[in-house]
């Protein structure tokens, strides 16, 4: 691993900034991949699938962008690792979605003719989603036993320290500018794809068009700590566009599928009883199961239709081309520009607003009672920077301003939840919340003290901690 921490190398002074960025960003999504690894062996919470695979799935997208730095043939070898991991969870998780459609469709038949069918295609979606797993957890430990995961967390680590050493207002200026043309090949991609679509029967167009727009999400989300609220706009209207026509394709798969499916169970039946008669039960369920999926299917392209057409009419794009041609460096009172703002902390704007990967939990943490656990994540991330809040002051603030009824124990509990979800690279200050009496992290694990200490260092309370009493 020394060798490949060698090779981690800066080669142009420039891209320093571009590179502390890229390591962070890939931490984060790395440790929320890790963070999930136990729950997805377990197979009790699917919500642990679906985040190690959306992590996954923007550790591939991003880390070619983020390449610069990183040892080259560890990189190939990350890359292919990561394409089979997110072939693995993808298909694991398609799974359990169709799964949890067909019960929602079970829940709502009234109809004692289409169970049967609705019935069998479950059975069978569970059969095959039980035989996916053990394949999955092989992958998983393949991963671990070869390693991939701890050397490029090292890698990624070192490159995050050492990018620091270089860090300038030209590296500054030149991540800017780097991050625009990402971005904007990003855009350009999915207009040239969207611009394909001729209509609903356009399955395969509407489809890349998605993943285009997906693609330019993970971009712009990454990006997004560069460019204070402006890029609001696009990652919501991008965000909403992948939804519909993610939506729609699955309707697609289920169309598509459906028929499939009824010709392989009527050879089973055949083959099994001699007669297809007890097969015929099963079809009334599947039919109106694949005539409601057509239904919703012209729904979702009406929806898609208007969404685009708004983005179109409030000039998203072209609002975020505008953003990205004037980035929002600051400037001294002497006239020169300051460091990167990837090294400064963060304006109170910046603190007001919700960190992307929280939002993304907000479904998660609102099943708690009365939402209690979205409450009190919320309120730590108003924590001022330079400040320290006690668990038992955080409860009290909850209390008084959500009516809830928590104690220190609580807060305590959650803020350890959010970091086994989050990561260490998280963006949300967990580091300002501390044990009544030890500013110093001194009854913390080491870990969690190193950890502490460092971002505490970045925003002056580690010297001379202040108790903030909001």
């Amino acid at each position: 691993m020394g060798k490949d921490l060698m090779a981690c190398t800066i080669k142009n002074k420039q891209d320093a900034d571009f590179c502390f960025h890229g390591a962070r960003t890939l931490l984060k999504y790395l440790n929320t991949m890790m963070g999930m690894i136990d729950g997805v062996r377990q197979n009790e919470d699917i919500e642990c699938l679906h985040r190690m695979r959306v992590a996954s799935r923007r550790l591939r997208s991003l880390l070619p962008l983020f390449s610069d730095g990183l040892p080259p043939k560890q990189h190939t070898r990350w890359r292919k690792q990561l394409r089979r991991v997110t072939r693995a969870l993808g298909k694991a998780r398609d799974a359990d979605v169709q799964i949890a459609c067909l019960q929602e469709a079970l829940d709502a038949c009234s109809d004692d003719r289409q169970r049967p069918g609705l019935e069998r295609l479950l059975l069978r979606f569970k059969q095959q989603r039980q035989g996916m797993q053990a394949p999955l957890v092989s992958t998983l430990e393949r991963l671990a036993s070869r390693r991939h995961i701890s050397r490029m967390e090292m890698a990624l680590r070192y490159l995050l320290a050492t990018s620091q050493l270089y860090a300038s207002p030209e590296s500054a200026r030149h991540t800017y500018h780097r991050s625009r043309n990402a971005i904007l090949r990003r855009l350009q991609t999915v207009l040239a794809t969207a611009a394909t679509i001729r209509g609903p029967q356009s399955g395969a167009e509407l489809h890349a068009t998605r993943i285009t727009i997906k693609r330019l999400r993970y971009t712009l989300q990454a990006f997004a700590p560069l460019y204070p609220d402006t890029l609001d706009d696009a990652i919501r209207a991008a965000r909403k566009l992948q939804d519909v026509l993610g939506n729609l394709h699955d309707c697609d798969v289920w169309v598509e599928t459906l028929p499939q499916f009824l010709e392989e169970e009527k050879a089973r039946t055949l083959a099994y009883f001699g007669d297809p008669e007890p097969f015929e039960a099963l079809v009334p369920g599947v039919m109106a199961l694949r005539d409601q999926r057509r239904q919703r299917r012209v729904k979702y392209y009406e929806t898609f239709e208007a969404l685009w057409q708004r983005t179109q009419d409030k000039d998203v794009w072209g609002r975020l081309c505008r953003a990205l041609d004037d980035p929002p460096l600051p400037v001294h009172d002497d006239g020169c520009e300051s460091a990167p703002a990837l090294h400064r902390p963060a304006s109170a704007k910046m603190e007001r607003a919700l960190p992307e990967e929280l939002v993304q939990l907000e479904d998660t943490l609102r099943t708690s009672h009365r939402a209690w656990q979205w409450h009190v994540a919320t309120l730590i991330t108003r924590v001022p920077a330079g400040r320290l809040i006690t668990y038992g002051r955080l409860a009290e603030w909850a209390n008084a301003s959500h009516g809830l009824h928590i104690g220190a124990s609580n807060v305590a509990w959650l803020r350890s939840h959010l970091q086994n979800l989050l990561g260490d690279s998280t963006a949300v200050p967990l580091h300002r919340l501390a044990k009544t009496g030890d500013p110093y992290s001194r009854q913390e694990t080491p870990a969690r003290k190193k950890l502490n200490d460092q971002l505490r260092a970045s925003e002056g309370s580690l010297a001379h901690p202040l108790w903030w009493q909001p």
